[in-house]
């Protein structure tokens, strides 16, 4: 979400225009208008906390590889819509699988409790083990 707020910011810094720094936030929305769908459709083929952790190191690379190197427009416009791609992705998937871990049963949460994977309620650690002993038994 970083790189959706601070790309035009960013242009203005690279001494470009306020209307080329819009333009790049627009790219930010086209390819956000172009990914959420796709990444829609490989949440439900591969499963969403799968295509969620790719994204997560697809974005990694990209700001490594072309947004700090980044001095040119052309560039920057690239990289806005390559990152805009997997923006949206987060907030669609974080939040239909943390609804689902919230809809399982009690049953399911104590079988994790007493196989010693939640290690304190309410810790994003012990969401994040709960979600990852969902994927291993099939939950999606």
């Amino acid at each position: 979400m970083i790189v959706l707020y601070s790309l035009s910011n960013y242009a203005v810094s690279l001494h470009l225009s306020q209307t080329q720094g819009s333009v790049v936030t627009a790219m930010v929305n086209l390819g956000t208008f172009v990914g959420r769908p796709a990444f829609g459709i490989a949440s439900d083929r591969l499963g969403r906390i799968e295509v969620a952790a790719g994204a997560a190191l697809f974005n990694f690379f990209v700001c490594f590889a072309i947004w700090i190197p980044c001095n040119s427009y052309g560039l920057l416009v690239f990289f806005a819509f390559v990152a805009g791609l997997t923006v949206g992705t987060f907030w669609m998937v974080s939040r239909r699988t943390l609804f689902r871990i919230e809809t399982l049963t009690a049953s399911d949460c104590w079988s994790t409790v007493r196989r010693g994977r939640w290690t304190e309620r309410g810790s994003i650690a012990s969401v994040a083990m709960l979600a990852v002993d969902c994927s291993a038994n099939g939950i999606r």
